[in-house]
């Protein structure tokens, strides 16, 4: 995982600003016994929405993610979950993520790194929408490894 995200960052079109603990967390929509381990990056993208896709694909499959692997166990999985303040809805790409509000794993890493940052759909913030979580699934922060640009 601590690979994929040094190859985002190694894009040059990307800026990293922020990185959050480890988190290890239960499935949510998947049928499997493993646990997961997640996290979130924030940073600046200066090229197309579709075209951060591309480089997130291409990143997952360096890292041999299958293109089937929907609902099973994967290799790496990179989700654009905000992209500033737009909305985004075409084939295979829907900005923001459609399903965060339900999924604990993405909000946890999420409040540590941005939790002022909006989702436009709902006009509510990370934390607004964080404490008031009723899905199911739970987190274990397992590193103290966050980073924001801002701080250090």
């Amino acid at each position: 995982m601590l690979a994929g995200v040094s190859d985002i960052a190694g894009i040059p079109a990307f800026g990293l600003t922020a990185l959050s603990s480890l988190y290890e967390t239960s499935p949510v929509g998947i049928s499997t016994e493993n646990f997961f381990v997640n996290m979130a990056c924030a940073g600046l993208w200066r090229l197309t929405a579709t075209d951060l896709l591309a480089a997130c694909r291409d990143i997952e499959r360096k890292h041999g993610r299958p293109a089937s692997t929907v609902t099973r166990d994967r290799t790496l999985d990179i989700d654009i979950v905000l992209l500033g303040g737009e909305i985004i809805e075409e084939p295979g790409l829907v900005i923001p993520h459609p399903r965060m509000h339900e999924r604990l794993f993405v909000l946890a890493p999420l409040m540590e790194i941005c939790p002022w940052a909006v989702d436009p759909s709902s006009g509510r913030s990370i934390a607004e929408i964080y404490r008031n979580f009723a899905g199911e699934g739970w987190v274990r922060r397992i590193s103290g490894r966050a980073w924001n640009r801002k701080t250090t």
